[in-house]
C-alpha cells in the first residue's frame, strides 16, 4: 500500500501527471503541488506504428531522478520447463512440500497464508489442479493472477486489461500458435472462469507489459 507524501497515512490517490507519488486526498494534493512541480512528469508517452507506446524524456534528467513507480499488478514464476518446482508465495526452492490445501509447491506452512499465493489457493483447489498437472503449473499462474482481479481488484483489472496486446502483429508469428494452445489448456482446467478470447488477451498483455527479474535471493527468475 503507498503512504501519502505529506502525512504518511495509506493513500489511494496519486499524481495525475507522473504518478510518482502518492496522497491521501486532493487537499494534500493541492498543498504539495508548489514542491512537487518541478519533478513532475519527468516523462512523456508517445507512439508510432513500428514501436507503439513508449517513454521519452519529459524533461532534462539526471542520474538517480526517479521516472516510475507503481506498484506491481500481477506477479508470478515464469513457468519455465528447465527449473524445478519454486514456492509460489516467495519463489524459493520447494524442497517436496506442499500446500495443504490445493496441493500446489511451496516453501513451508507459512506461504500457505501469508504470500501471494493466498489468493489463487482456493481456486486450485476447486479444480483439482495440482493433482492433474505435475508439470508447467507455473505458466498457470500469472494469467490466474490476472484473471482473479476481476473479483479481487476490480478498478485494477480495468486499467490492466487496457494495456497493449499487440495481437494483430501477433497474429503472424509463428509462436502465436502456442499462445493459442496455452489458452484453450487453461479454458480445459478452469472450465468456468473465462473463455479462450479472454485467455488470449490476457497472455498477450502479459508478454507485451511484464519483464523478467530475479526473485530476491532465490536466484529464479519471475
Amino acid at each position: 500500500m503507498r503512504s501519502c507524501v505529506v502525512c504518511e497515512v495509506a493513500a489511494s490517490q496519486w499524481c495525475g501527471g507522473c504518478g510518482n507519488v502518492s496522497y491521501c486526498g486532493v487537499k494534500h494534493q493541492k498543498s504539495h503541488w508548489i514542491e512537487h512541480k518541478a519533478a513532475c512528469s519527468p516523462f512523456k508517452i508517445e507512439q508510432n506504428a513500428q514501436l507503439g507506446k513508449y517513454l521519452v524524456a519529459g524533461r532534462n534528467l539526471i542520474a538517480g531522478d526517479l521516472i516510475l513507480d507503481e506498484e506491481v499488478a500481477v506477479i508470478g514464476p515464469t513457468g519455465d520447463e528447465d527449473l524445478p518446482d519454486v514456492c509460489l508465495g516467495c519463489y524459493f526452492p520447494t524442497h517436496g512440500y506442499r500446500c495443504s490445501k490445493c496441493q500446489a509447491p511451496l516453501c513451508g506452512p507459512t506461504c500457505e497464508t501469508r504470500s501471494n499465493h493466498s489468493q489463487e489457493c482456493t481456486i486450485l483447489a476447486k479444480y483439482e489442479v495440482c493433482t492433474k498437472i505435475k508439470k508447467d503449473l507455473g505458466c498457470l499462474i500469472a494469467p490466474l493472477r490476472f484473471l482473479l482481479l476481476k473479483s479481487t481488484d476490480t478498478a485494477r483489472f480495468k486499467k490492466c486489461i487496457q494495456l497493449s496486446t499487440n495481437i494483430d502483429e501477433r497474429r503472424d508469428q509463428a509462436d502465436f500458435q502456442v499462445t493459442l494452445r496455452k489458452a484453450k489448456e487453461f479454458c480445459t482446467i478452469f472450465t468456468d472462469l473465462t473463455t479462450e478470447e479472454e485467455v488470449i488477451k490476457v497472455l498477450c498483455i502479459l508478454d507485451t507489459n511484464t519483464f523478467q527479474v530475479l526473485s530476491a535471493g532465490s536466484g529464479y527468475n519471475l
